[in-house]
């Protein structure tokens, strides 16, 4: 009885170290965003993900990839993804709205 006791509150105590102290949560969901500006006049512009122009993906936890249009955007967005030498990898088309997955 003790030592279920002591598993549970081991277990949510684990719980909510990994949800609310934010070093470990970036480890275990790391998350980048950015927002565009939809007046801007050209065609491309370049996106900065928190202060940088580029995103990084390594790790055990970035497998999975999510792109998301936000609902209340005004148009659809195309999307190119490049390497570090600049070639270009893929295109998305971003429906507002719509969340895309991809894995790398």
């Amino acid at each position: 009885m003790f030592a279920s006791i002591l598993s549970i509150s081991l277990l949510a105590t684990s719980c909510f170290f990994v949800q609310e102290v934010e070093a470990v949560n970036r480890i275990f969901f790391p998350k980048v965003s950015a927002v565009v500006n939809e007046d801007a006049k050209e065609d491309w512009c370049l996106i900065s993900f928190e202060k940088e122009n580029s995103i990084v993906f390594k790790g055990w936890f970035w497998e999975e990839k999510e792109i998301t249009n936000h609902a209340v955007s005004k148009r659809d967005i195309l999307l190119r993804v490049k390497d570090s030498t600049g070639k270009m990898i893929k295109i998305y088309m971003l429906h507002k709205g719509k969340v895309r997955l991809y894995q790398s």
